[in-house]
């Protein structure tokens, strides 16, 4: 039977309460409670929130709540969490489409992406039908 994930993000507001709670334990005593793959997840994300623009006063209670928000969530299943080279191809890919649209070189797109001349067109082609898919209606109902 297939998890709703309306259910598992159901409105808990006990759970709701002591995320916010977060806010008011101070980090030297809560840190030493949290596992050590929590407390890892806790860093990553508040370094993220930081390049985003968030300050570290900001950042680091909201990478704590979101980390305790995705352990209740998540906690004790085992799950494969994926590299992620698929979405980091698609938006390298998008990223050399739009350039390419703007007027840079192919040879200059190449040394950039460390890519070969025909890969940097099999990316151009493949994003311009992508991009011809999303803008223009099809004539003709499948």
């Amino acid at each position: 039977m297939k998890i709703q994930q309306a259910d598992l993000l159901a409105d808990d507001t006990q759970l709701h309460a002591l995320i916010d709670r977060i806010d008011t334990v101070d980090e030297e005593t809560l840190q030493p409670q949290w596992p050590q793959l929590l407390a890892a997840l806790v860093d990553v994300m508040d370094n993220e929130l930081q390049r985003q623009g968030f300050t570290a006063p900001q950042s680091r209670p909201l990478a704590r709540k979101m980390a305790a928000a995705l352990a209740a969530y998540a906690g004790g299943r085992n799950y494969y969490l994926p590299k992620g080279d698929s979405l980091l191809t698609a938006l390298r890919d998008d990223e050399i489409f739009h350039r390419w649209q703007q007027g840079t070189p192919i040879e200059t797109l190449r040394k950039a992406y460390r890519l070969g001349q025909i890969q940097i067109y099999k990316v151009i082609a493949t994003q311009r039908q992508r991009y011809v898919k999303r803008t223009q209606p099809a004539l003709f109902a499948d």
